[in-house]
């Protein structure tokens, strides 16, 4: 249930960057209603991580663990990003 729960603060973490309104990885993302429900996605999929990983450990380690991995894939993002944009120039 541990990766389960990583999956899904990744999962949240994707839905949060793409409701921002900078992100180009997904053009149609840009209406109000889709990032209001990508923000909601993203925090159904954070709670449910944390509950998913408490599972296996206490609540405060499975926040701790949930929330490097939300934290990761949010650096990530902005990075493939980048690349994707540098990939199209070519």
């Amino acid at each position: 249930m541990m990766l389960t729960g990583i999956a899904a603060a990744c999962l949240a973490a994707v839905c949060l960057y793409l409701a921002s309104p900078h992100q180009s990885l997904w053009s149609a993302a840009q209406t109000q209603l889709l990032r209001r429900l990508l923000r909601a996605n993203a925090t159904v999929a954070a709670v449910a991580s944390v509950w998913l990983a408490s599972l296996e450990c206490g609540v405060a380690c499975a926040f701790f663990i949930v929330l490097s991995a939300f934290m990761l894939a949010l650096v990530v993002m902005p990075y493939m990003d980048a690349w994707r944009k540098v990939s199209h120039a070519r």
